[in-house]
């Protein structure tokens, strides 16, 4: 069974130590995924963590004191949610622990729930897509499926794009960077409180350019995770 694991990070004093990437609020699945999903953040910047997790996460492997020997320098804190919350229920839960006027980064790691053997096939390493959200529109999108491979270039196009995220053969995961300088992180804010808590990255991406509340999206990557072996079959028969 994968459990979704929810996991927020904020940053304070980010772009002034020059960095360009904002602050991140960081959803993802799998155990340990959120030492996996950390690495690549320069964590010795934040000054807090806030880590959004499920309850049997948090009470069936001690993840808050996982968290504290990890990051024993920065104050953390745990807020458990219910196993079917999605990133929508994420951003809610932390929103306590959220600054509206800052940036803003929603990044799943499910890339840490592939198969063994789509490990082995490499599919990872293969399926890879990018979407860039700059200026309201989708710059540039591959969404894969069993039946075909579309590119979705303009935000006209996102309806055909959304429908093969959510086709079952394989499942989108992402990054998505908000600028609160725009008011994009308080727009996406509001998205998650008017959407089902376990609303997905994706569906959440969907609704932001299908608002046309892309402004301050700066960026939107798109990776591809194998969700069943009826994905890998269809993939293997359209090599």
């Amino acid at each position: 069974m994968i459990i979704l694991v929810n996991v927020a990070v904020t940053y304070h004093g980010y772009r002034e130590s020059g960095y360009d990437v904002p602050a991140p609020l960081v959803p993802m699945r799998g155990m340990p995924a959120y030492a996996r999903a950390t690495a690549g953040l320069p964590i010795d910047l934040a000054d807090r963590l806030v880590f959004v997790a499920t309850d049997e996460l948090a009470e069936q492997h001690g993840f808050a004191h996982d968290v504290s020997l990890r990051f024993p320098h920065i104050p953390t804190a745990v807020v458990q949610v219910p196993t079917t919350t999605g990133s929508a229920g994420a951003i809610r839960a932390a929103l306590g622990h959220l600054d509206e006027t800052a940036a803003l980064v929603v990044h799943p790691g499910s890339q840490l729930v592939r198969s063994a053997l789509a490990a082995r096939l490499g599919v990872m390493s293969e399926m890879m897509g990018l979407a860039g959200v700059i200026d309201g529109d989708v710059v540039g999108t591959g969404a894969w499926s069993a039946d075909t491979f579309v590119t979705c270039d303009r935000t006209g196009r996102i309806d055909a794009v959304a429908a093969h995220w959510t086709d079952g053969a394989m499942a989108l995961t992402g990054t998505l960077v908000t600028s609160g300088d725009a008011g994009a992180t308080r727009e996406l804010v509001r998205l998650a409180c008017e959407l089902d808590p376990a609303t997905s990255t994706a569906d959440i991406v969907t609704a932001l350019i299908r608002r046309r509340l892309a402004i301050g999206v700066d960026r939107v990557a798109a990776s591809w995770d194998l969700s069943h072996a009826a994905g890998l079959g269809a993939y293997l028969a359209h090599r």
